[in-house]
């Protein structure tokens, strides 16, 4: 996702419907005659395998300062270290009620007033009338997003938001569940996760026995794909072999314009099962509806904290750098540490009723290979005041993918990165002295899983968590629900065999089992493959009717001549690294090669770069990833 400040406005259905049709029109030949100057992809030779077995591929075992990577870390980045904290926190929440320091004069009397932030859907919120502030009086505040202004002779003097869990009507009391809880760092890798936060790993490992998975693999290209996988058990996208064949079909050809409600998110498992439930992401756009999706068009937990990040960046009020300094910036702190104090409140709310909380930390990492240093302290503080509420959980730690931008993915172990998203496990307190699971975890944590994994994993806890006690052999069960069709298998019990991209249903661009790969250099064939790709760019840009403010894309020969070609014994692919002018902007162009016509796999093409500075000129997009602005 490329995130900042949010303009919600809505794209039309018909460039999808174009480049639907396109598809088929480049499906075109390409004469493939020679192929001259082969090399052996050297990085990738740098790295050492787990060796696997009966079908299963083959894994890298990861270098964390590999001499390609190593160069670009930076611990001290935007460290808060010298910050002074410039701002005052004057409000506060306890029970409901609203407290204010004034700051009255001899001559003037500060003003206040609150106001509650309500959620409607993914994309929009609504807002209370505002009430004055009473300092002589009680002032009561019953929602869970607070708005609070003061002001002196009409200058504003004050702005801050509050968030708070104010509990609603219990279902009927629950069985003895285990709580759930979800953690979700934006574009944060494993290798990530032991570089830049080796405090806060050591404290969950030491103190929770926490288990990290290390080869979890992605199976879309950037956030939202990817939640499709863990939060709704939908494959992001077709998945064909090599024969054309498919293997795995998306349920819907357009996820962005349908409403995700109807989908079988796997909150609603933990809902039918009498739990509160609780989702909270800070950013403005929001990950299901990034970045003019629908995404769920109603509430799908009981305290839903969309509406949060909508109202911090939305772009209709122009008091976005007051909120954002007042809240983070001026207090020398991250977004996430809101986040976590919050589902902390939730965990501490509804005694002796099951909770299920998720948070998705958008920002800390996203734009930035280096962004997770300045957060090892801060968060490492965090969990150790959470402790009683993982000892009473599952704890689920993770990334959605690897650090997306940046010149780490200029290297070949940066691109394994991006694929090899986070996953940590912790289990409740309760079940840490169950010997057959411990050795369980540990063994499936060499193994390669996906997102469906993780779904089908929560969706097990859900159902079955009451039954397991101390003595439980998880090896000698199976989950296999019959009321619905599960992509993955539960990480709580033994995984079925092969493991490898083709059963675990991931496509083969964003396969993390090692293969035979080399560099091909073709310039016919490069070249060609190119000018389709930055046709299909142009096309689109012209269809978006934004030809008046995007610049024409062209190829940059000189430095888009290098494709690799990458076989997994199962399936042979190649993918161009493109560079286009006049923006310089990097693509992977995938395509495959049968009875000599090159044939591209997809009408779309992510950048591989940081673009939003130069595509700030059009609104929220994908077309953002081809635009480069007209001076």
């Amino acid at each position: 996702m490329q995130l900042k400040f949010s303009a919600f406005k809505t794209q039309s259905f018909v460039i999808f419907c174009i480049l639907s049709f396109v598809f088929c029109f480049y499906q075109v030949q390409t004469n493939y005659y020679n192929i001259a100057d082969v090399t052996t992809k050297g990085a990738g030779a740098a790295l050492q395998l787990l060796q696997k077995h009966n079908g299963s591929c083959n894994l890298p075992i990861f270098d964390l300062y590999h001499p390609s990577i190593a160069k670009f870390i930076d611990r001290s980045y935007k460290s808060w270290d010298r910050c002074v904290p410039s701002f005052t926190v004057r409000s506060w929440l306890t029970n409901q009620t609203l407290f204010i320091t004034p700051q009255h004069s001899f001559f003037t009397r500060e003003t206040c007033r609150y106001r509650c932030v309500l959620h409607v859907n993914d994309t929009s919120y609504k807002t209370s009338e505002w009430t004055e502030y009473q300092f002589e009086s009680e002032n009561k505040a019953l929602c869970d997003v607070v708005e609070v202004q003061c002001s002196k002779a009409l200058l504003q003097t004050y702005q801050y938001i509050h968030l708070q869990i104010v509990e609603t009507p219990a279902p009927k009391p629950s069985r003895n569940k285990s709580n759930v809880y979800i953690i979700i760092l934006d574009s944060t890798s494993t290798s990530s996760v032991k570089r830049s936060l080796p405090k806060t790993k050591r404290y969950l490992e030491v103190h929770h026995q926490a288990v990290t998975f290390d080869y979890l693999n992605k199976v879309g290209l950037n956030s939202k794909p990817n939640a499709y996988g863990f939060l709704l058990n939908e494959a992001p996208e077709d998945v064909t072999g090599p024969d054309g064949a498919t293997i795995v079909k998306r349920q819907n050809d357009d996820y962005c314009n349908v409403s995700l409600n109807n989908f079988s998110f796997v909150g609603y498992h933990f809902q039918h099962e009498g739990y509160k439930t609780f989702m909270f992401d800070e950013g403005g756009l929001g990950v299901l509806s990034a970045p003019n999706c629908v995404g769920f068009n109603k509430s799908v937990a009981d305290h839903y904290l969309r509406q949060f990040g909508r109202r911090i960046e939305d772009d209709n009020f122009n008091d976005l750098e007051s909120f954002y300094y007042n809240m983070y910036t001026a207090q020398c702190r991250d977004p996430f540490n809101v986040l976590f104090d919050t589902i902390h409140q939730f965990g501490k709310s509804y005694e002796d009723i099951n909770k299920f909380g998720l948070l998705w930390v958008t920002y800390q990492a996203h734009d930035s290979f280096n962004g997770l240093y300045r957060a090892d302290d801060k968060m490492l503080e965090l969990f150790e005041n959470m402790t009683d509420m993982l000892d009473d959980s599952f704890f689920i730690f993770m990334g959605d993918h690897g650090p997306r931008l940046g010149p780490s993915r200029n290297t070949y172990v940066g691109d394994l990165e991006e694929l090899n998203p986070f996953l940590m496990i912790t289990v409740p307190k309760h079940l840490r002295q169950n010997k057959n699971l411990q050795e369980l975890l540990k063994h499936n944590s060499q193994e390669m899983v996906s997102h469906y994994d993780v779904y089908a994993t929560l969706s097990h806890i859900a159902r079955h968590s009451d039954k397991w006690t101390n003595s439980t052999k998880f090896s000698e069960e199976a989950f296999k629900p019959t009321d619905i069709k599960l992509k993955g298998s539960s990480l709580l019990h033994k995984l079925p065999y092969p493991r490898n991209c083709k059963t675990l249903l991931i496509p083969s661009r964003f396969c993390l089992c090692q293969k035979s790969e080399r560099t091909i250099q073709d310039s016919t064939l490069s070249e060609n493959v190119g000018t389709k790709a930055v046709d299909l760019m142009n096309m689109a840009i012209q269809n978006g009717t934004l030809g008046g403010k995007c610049a024409v894309l062209t190829v940059d020969k000189e430095n888009s001549k290098n494709i690799i070609e990458t076989s997994h014994g199962y399936d042979t692919y190649y993918t161009l690294k493109l560079r286009v002018k006049p923006s310089n902007g990097l693509y992977n162009i995938e395509f495959r090669i049968t009875n000599s016509t090159a044939k591209l796999t997809s009408t779309t093409f992510s950048r591989v770069d940081a673009y939003y500075e130069q595509s700030k000129c059009i609104d929220r997009s994908f077309l953002q990833n081809y635009c480069y602005c007209k001076r």
